[in-house]
């Protein structure tokens, strides 16, 4: 649990930098309140990381595992997954989120997603 929280923090971490350097000083607005986009950018990132390691363990237990492909398994469940959330957590908090920052959103995905598992396993 603990290496989940570490590895969410590290991509919150990401996912702030990225929004920031994309967007710049942008706010986003969820139910009339505006927000940081950098403060979101972390919400989102850590939490959709914690969520999407969650998921991809509980769906790899249940598959058949060839040993040659449980990398590669776990890497696409991985980016797909942070890159749907990287959408569906911003749009279902603005729906006025529109097609290019969403796309913009599910790349920041998962390149924080990328970012934070190397860091993570290669130097933690």
């Amino acid at each position: 649990m603990k290496n989940k929280l570490i590895k969410a923090g590290i991509n919150g971490g990401v996912s702030a930098v990225a929004l920031r350097g994309v967007f710049g000083d942008a706010n986003f607005n969820i139910r009339g309140q505006q927000y940081s986009l950098t403060t979101v950018g972390l919400a989102v990132g850590a939490v959709s990381s914690f969520v999407v390691d969650n998921v991809v363990s509980m769906i790899l237990s249940h598959i058949p595992h060839n040993k040659r492909y449980e990398h590669l398994e776990s890497i696409a469940l991985h980016v797909g997954a942070s890159a749907g959330l990287f959408v569906a957590v911003p749009y279902v908090l603005n729906s006025q989120l529109s097609m290019s920052e969403a796309r913009t959103f599910a790349a920041i995905g998962v390149v924080a997603e990328a970012v934070s598992q190397r860091v993570y396993e290669g130097y933690l």
